[in-house]
């Protein structure tokens, strides 16, 4: 038996839910608002006190621990619907399975670990530099795993676009940017961008002339969004709408993505051949 000590207990499981939880946005694509990822891992941490109760039955305690991943995805990431959801949930299972074998992988082969398990929380009476180690590890494997999947998406090349707003449609040709991970701040969608004169016929003219000098009333009247962005040496927004769908083609592929946001740019873009700008993320979410 060894001693267990509440600020140990809840500093690790602290550092390790943020780490989980961000190795999860970061598969999924979600955006990993700082707040609300400590949020949820706070959550995490204070529900492991149920070690020092009394040993449950088995069902109770899986029902516990269900209940409370549930609550950490609901509070850690924006709700974007039931599908959305249960995929988060279903990512942050797998991952604090990884975690969770790497821990156990450790303990078994170096025996540095002082482990106690009570109604499914584990206690490990760690140093903080392997604390560290461990969770830098898991996170790394994720980054691996992320970039290697980054490669499935076609280069930078040229495509088809079909962008349909409010009954209209316009077809661009669009420069496949594995750069840009641009999404809408709120719902965390994914976004696109074209020039304001690359957009017409597809976007009213009056939603266009709002744009020159956008106002209050004129972003609640159009929907209008800002999305933030950065470039080397500049940043600033876009005025961004919701379309109602966008078709791609890129050679072989050929998908809809039923939510997403087009940024429209009053600027031209700088490619002669293409009008419109996709993301990487496009063709992680397709369908």
């Amino acid at each position: 038996m060894i001693d267990l000590y509440v600020d140990i207990l809840l500093i690790v499981n602290l550092a390790v839910n943020d780490i989980l939880l961000l190795s999860t946005a970061r598969l999924i694509r979600r955006p990993a608002r700082k707040l609300r990822i400590y949020l949820a891992a706070a959550l995490g941490a204070v529900s492991c006190l149920i070690i020092f109760l009394p040993p449950v039955g088995l069902f109770w305690q899986l029902a516990y621990k269900i209940g409370v991943c549930l609550l950490m995805v609901r509070i850690a990431f924006p709700w974007e619907g039931a599908g959305a959801f249960w995929e988060e949930f279903f990512v942050m299972f797998v991952v604090s399975f990884l975690f969770a074998g790497l821990c156990s992988w450790v303990s078994a082969t170096f025996r540095t670990l002082g482990i106690y398990a009570n109604n499914t929380v584990v206690y490990f009476h760690i140093s903080p530099l392997l604390l560290i180690l461990m969770t830098t590890a898991v996170y790394a494997l994720i980054w691996l795993y992320d970039r290697l999947r980054r490669g499935q998406v076609p280069q930078e090349s040229l495509c088809s676009a079909t962008a349909s707003y409010h009954g209209r449609q316009k077809t661009f040709t669009a420069l496949i940017d594995t750069g840009n991970s641009l999404h809408e701040p709120f719902s965390g969608r994914p976004v696109a961008v074209c020039g304001c004169g690359d957009a017409s016929p597809l976007v009213e003219p009056q939603l266009l002339e709002a744009l020159d000098a956008l106002t209050p009333q004129a972003a609640v009247e159009h929907q209008i969004r800002m999305v933030p962005y950065h470039g080397v040496g500049h940043a600033g927004v876009l005025p961004a709408v919701h379309l109602d769908q966008l078709s791609i083609h890129a050679g072989t592929q050929a998908f809809t993505v039923p939510d997403v946001y087009l940024a429209l740019d009053r600027k031209k873009l700088a490619g002669s051949r293409y009008q419109m700008i996709l993301g990487r993320e496009l063709f992680e979410i397709k369908g």
